[in-house]
């Protein structure tokens, strides 16, 4: 496999993580229209939304795993086209690219919506917190990385 080949995929899947942060980011302004987080309307539709979000965060990783598989016929390179956006996904990363092309601070801010993600809460208890903050965000996607690292140096010496 060629090593240039396989980085060019990892990347690839970064920018699909910052694609559904983009895509975030306009659900936020959907909701603020609609009278912001606060508003009934969001109480009602959030579980509904976060489902979308999730359907379509798997749909594209796996549309475009699948292509690459057909196109390609590479297992690992398939692999890793699946399995980094998953981890980076859960791990936190497409909050930290909100956080960024919203402009807003993260270090420092309560994120208590996050304790609903397994990965993410559990960062967060192991570093002894209780409620997700930006710091404990970005170690959980920093273990998020290694993970992919060792995933990822594995997948490439497969080929």
């Amino acid at each position: 496999m060629n090593k240039n080949k396989f980085i060019k995929v990892i990347g690839l899947t970064v920018v699909i993580i910052f694609f559904l942060a983009l895509m975030d980011t306009i659900g936020a302004k959907m909701w603020a229209s609609l009278g912001g987080w606060a508003a009934p309307s969001y109480a009602i539709a959030e579980p509904f939304y976060m489902q979308l979000f999730w359907y379509m965060a798997l749909a594209i990783i796996g549309f475009l795993a699948t292509t690459y598989f057909i196109i390609t016929k590479d297992k690992s390179e398939t692999a890793a086209l699946l399995l980094t956006p998953l981890i980076l996904l859960w791990a936190g990363l497409e909050d930290v690219f909100y956080y960024a092309i919203k402009g807003l601070p993260l270090l420092g801010q309560e994120l208590p919506w996050l304790n609903n993600n397994l990965f993410i809460d559990n960062v967060t208890k192991a570093l002894g917190g209780t409620i997700v903050t930006g710091q404990t965000l970005i170690v959980s996607v920093l273990i998020g990385i290694g993970i992919v690292a060792v995933v990822d140096w594995y997948l490439l010496r497969l080929d």
